[in-house]
């Protein structure tokens, strides 16, 4: 993928109006202001989501792993609604 040359905008930023989804389906990620130090010059505006589903995590069929990822296993996912006031309070 070819990177954004930064003439690209008069302000100098690569990038504006970003997302980015802080939690995976564990409720796990970085923190806000890991997040901000990472944003640095080049991000301008930048949305913040968690994902508000979590993924049952089935001992049976991963032992010891939890589950990162909804495609890495296949138990059921379920509505996580504290995600949006967790990354809020942060």
């Amino acid at each position: 993928m070819k990177k954004p040359s930064k003439t690209a905008t008069s302000s100098g930023y690569l990038f504006n109006d970003s997302h980015i989804h802080l939690t995976n389906y564990i409720q796990e990620g970085p923190a806000i202001r890991d997040y901000l130090k990472m944003m640095g010059p080049t991000i301008k505006r930048s949305v913040l989501f968690g994902l508000p589903l979590q993924q049952t995590w089935s001992y049976m069929e991963s032992g010891d792993i939890p589950p990162a990822y909804y495609m890495q296993a296949d138990a059921p996912l379920y509505y996580y609604s504290f995600t949006d006031a967790q990354i809020a309070m942060s």
